[in-house]
Parts: C-alpha cells; structure tokens; sequence
C-alpha cells in the first residue's frame, strides 16, 4: 500500500473525506452562532483542507475530529 493510500486511510491525505471533521466543525458552528459568531460552509472545508494539507506534509495521521473543532468550541465559550 502506497504512503499515500495509508495517509488517505487515516484523513491526512488530499483525496481523503473527513466527514467526521465537517459534522463536528457544523456543530461547533451552532455553538458559535449563539455567541453571535458565523462558522460558513466555506469556513468548515478551507479549516478541513488546511488540516489535511499540514498532516499531509508532516507525514502524520489523526484518528478521530482533531483538535479543530475543540479549538473553536474554546474560542466560542472564551469571553
């Protein structure tokens, strides 16, 4: 198996889906949206490819969302 199918496998890759990401990066967009803030569609996929795009060149894999979406749920409760 080639490098980057593993990569792909684990959601580093740049043909990889990371619908686990998107759903959770949507919910935190709700949680957002109570304090006034917008997370956008556009938002959610240029966050996701830019994730993708530093694991991809680091070599790494994440299991699971990541630290994205808890990055943004701290940024909404922060005062």
């Amino acid at each position: 198996m080639a490098d980057s199918e593993v990569l792909a496998l684990f959601g580093a890759g740049e043909k990889s889906a990371t619908p686990l990401v998107r759903a959770r990066l949507a919910e935190v967009g709700l949680a957002l949206a109570e304090v006034g803030l917008a997370l956008a569609e556009e938002d959610v996929r240029a966050l996701d490819a830019r994730r993708r795009e530093s694991l991809a060149s680091l070599g790494r894999v994440e299991q699971g969302a990541g630290p994205l979406p808890v990055l943004a749920e701290e940024f909404a409760g922060s005062p």
